[in-house]
């Protein structure tokens, strides 16, 4: 088997978590390791954090998952290394020309849109509206109905605002996570932005893909709720020599020095405590984006979540190195039934 077939198995054992045991991934992810790192094994073991820039199949596969044939439970290169990965070398900034950030406030928060007519929240509104009439489910997008709320993205916002002066974090949160108020915010003006919703993506025609936020308004009207090429948010349309041009790619070009995504829906509690646990490091620690991400995998990990499959499918992107937080950056996540890519 060749490295492109095996990081294409590799792939579909981690998306297929009920059909596909444990074993397989962890099989997977050991013989990937001796096809790809252990070759040049000598020169990466005492190197605390990797740079990788890959290319073809490899773009789909979380290197942090790769395991050691090794009987010990710490034997993931995540809990050994931090992994970053980047679109391509010539965008590295190794400089620190870009460490600097014109951020007037911390932090945009964008999470748990309201999808669904019977949605509690939407509700409340339409009791206290003019009209007492509910929104008509025709008046939807037909896939719009398989949506459904992420609970713990609400959660997640509380717990990763909290973290923040309170006058340094704006939230678009339920109702208010509308595409219209999100576009209309200037992105430049942030530190950081999180955006933990839905998502769909088209790998072959990336403008095809897209964040889902609320479908409806604060007034309870029907809206408009796509925005942005998306989820799974770290995939996109493979360009040779660039690597995949999606979500990750964009921000990065418009001045985000990292951008943590997903490569396949994950748990949205799991999701939710990975990154609160990321912004814990990233803050309180003043990590690196990577190494943030890699504590907090460790964190999971040693909490019992082995499966891969749980804790990997975040990865960071990057395009300066050094110390410190990113200047700007969006963490999201997606697809129906409480999963986010």
């Amino acid at each position: 088997m060749t490295v492109a077939d095996q990081a294409v198995a590799f792939h579909h054992s981690l998306t297929r978590l009920v059909d596909i045991p444990l074993e397989r991934r962890l099989h997977d992810a050991q013989v990937l390791y001796e096809m790809i790192i252990r070759p040049i094994e000598p020169w990466l073991s005492r190197a605390r954090q990797w740079v990788v820039i890959p290319d073809g199949a490899l773009d789909y596969i979380p290197f942090a998952a790769l395991a050691m044939p090794d009987p010990k439970a710490d034997s993931f290169v995540a809990t050994r290394h931090d992994v970053a990965l980047a679109p391509a070398a010539w965008m590295l900034d190794t400089s620190g020309a870009r460490l600097k950030s014109r951020a007037r406030r911390a932090l945009l928060l964008v999470a748990d849109p309201v999808y669904q007519p019977d949605d509690p929240r939407l509700a409340v509104v339409m009791r206290t509206s003019a009209t007492s009439q509910p929104p008509a489910r025709h008046s939807l997008d037909p896939d719009r109905g398989r949506y459904q709320r992420l609970p713990f993205t609400a959660q997640e916002a509380a717990q990763i605002s909290a973290q923040f002066p309170p006058a340094e974090v704006d939230q678009l949160i339920g109702l208010d996570a509308t595409r219209d108020r999100l576009l209309s915010l200037d992105w430049s003006a942030y530190r950081f932005i999180h955006i933990a919703t839905h998502g769909i993506v088209d790998a072959q025609v990336p403008q095809l893909s897209a964040l889902i936020l609320s479908s409806y308004d604060s007034s309870g009207r029907v809206v408009v709720g796509a925005v942005l090429s998306a989820c799974d948010t770290a995939l996109g349309k493979q360009v040779p020599s660039e690597g995949l041009l999606g979500i990750g790619s964009t921000m990065l070009a418009r001045g985000a020095r990292a951008v943590v995504a997903s490569l396949w829906p994950v748990s949205d509690e799991i999701g939710a405590r990975l990154m609160t646990e990321f912004y814990r490091h990233l803050l309180r620690d003043s990590m690196s984006p990577a190494a943030a991400l890699g504590a907090a995998m460790r964190s999971v990990v040693s909490s019992g979540a082995a499966d891969p499959a749980l804790w990997a499918a975040y990865q960071v992107s990057v395009v300066a190195l050094g110390p410190g937080p990113p200047a700007r950056g969006v963490a999201s996540r997606g697809p129906a039934t409480a999963t986010r890519p």
